[in-house]
């Protein structure tokens, strides 16, 4: 299970298609989330263009404005869905991980600025969860919100929506995969501004489905966010070092 997931304002450019395609054959990617996108260029067939393949299905919720759109993307023959929720900050896509048969739902968010909106997105997903918490969850996306001060660096760190992001995670019994590849997901224009502010939440049926669940930040290309990807397959860095040392020569 490897799913794929980037805040890529538009794709209306050839170039930005042709990456986001040759990074889901890359990794291998059976579900591809993207926020922040014009979801009406997903709609006229560039789908297609992105997934490589006509073997795909796709869900989108239309942009306000010029921006602010999601799409996911999958493949039906690996994921059969039965369900899309659509709700203000989020596209849930509910359906049966056909290898395992198990119940799974993939929420592909991008949580508004505005602190009271991202409580209501909050609260919304904490309702929509605990309707079924038979299933397998993940929650990902462009989640707005840092958890801890070290997730900013040169901007300010506000107390109160790391605390209502805590209490939602912990209120359901979400649990965040650890990421590698980088320290922060988006960076400013001028380069003085980090922050972590892409991730993955899962609930513990899905870690105990897949036990090697792993987190990679990507490099940013073609936008201010990082890519992220999730992979269930087992991180190998190779046979594990040996070390030689020096006094042991001494010993016939």
């Amino acid at each position: 299970m490897n799913i794929f997931s980037n805040n890529i304002h538009g794709i209306g450019c050839e170039i930005k298609r042709s990456w986001l395609r040759d990074c889901r054959f890359k990794h291998h990617s059976f579900f591809v989330g993207l926020q922040e996108t014009k979801s009406t260029e997903v709609k006229n067939n560039l789908d297609r263009q992105i997934w490589g393949s006509p073997n795909f299905q796709c869900e989108v919720i239309d942009p306000v404005g010029l921006s602010s759109g999601i799409a996911s993307i999958w493949d039906p023959s690996l994921f059969q869905v039965s369900e899309s929720i659509k709700g203000v900050g989020f596209l849930a896509i509910k359906g049966i991980w056909l290898k395992l048969r198990k119940n799974c739902c993939f929420v592909n968010v991008y949580a508004p600025q505005d602190p009271m909106r991202k409580r209501t997105l909050w609260n919304n997903l904490s309702d929509l969860i605990n309707s079924d918490l038979d299933s397998c969850w993940f929650v990902f996306g462009d989640i707005n919100a840092v958890r801890l001060p070290e997730e900013r660096l040169g901007s300010t760190f506000c107390q109160n929506s790391a605390f209502y992001f805590n209490e939602f995670i912990h209120s359901i019994g979400l649990m965040e995969i650890k990421m590698g590849g980088r320290r922060f997901t988006y960076m400013n224009s001028a380069g003085d501004k980090h922050s972590k502010l892409d991730r993955f939440l899962v609930s513990l049926n899905a870690i105990e489905a897949w036990p090697n669940l792993n987190v990679t930040a990507m490099p940013r290309v073609h936008s201010d966010h990082c890519a992220i990807l999730l992979s269930a397959s087992q991180l190998d860095f190779g046979p594990t070092p040996f070390k030689l040392y020096n006094s042991w020569l001494k010993d016939p």
